[in-house]
């Protein structure tokens, strides 16, 4: 599964702190996904490089 998240900057919330211009790519399980409004979380698992593995956690832009 590929999922693409794409952001806007808007004045709902400020992205200072998150390096927006810098692109990672990761691939995993997605273990949850939920809609609150006006955003959409999602929980992926993903592996390391040792044979663990993390939880990443992606919160979306407004879904309009």
């Amino acid at each position: 599964m590929v999922i693409v998240f794409a952001t806007q900057v808007s004045a709902h919330h400020s992205f200072a702190i998150c390096g927006i211009d810098n692109k990672i790519s990761r691939t995993g399980v997605l273990k949850s996904m939920s809609f609150t409004n006006p955003h959409i979380k999602f929980v992926v698992e993903v592996s390391t490089a040792i044979g663990g593995s993390v939880m990443w956690t992606r919160v979306s832009e407004a879904a309009a």
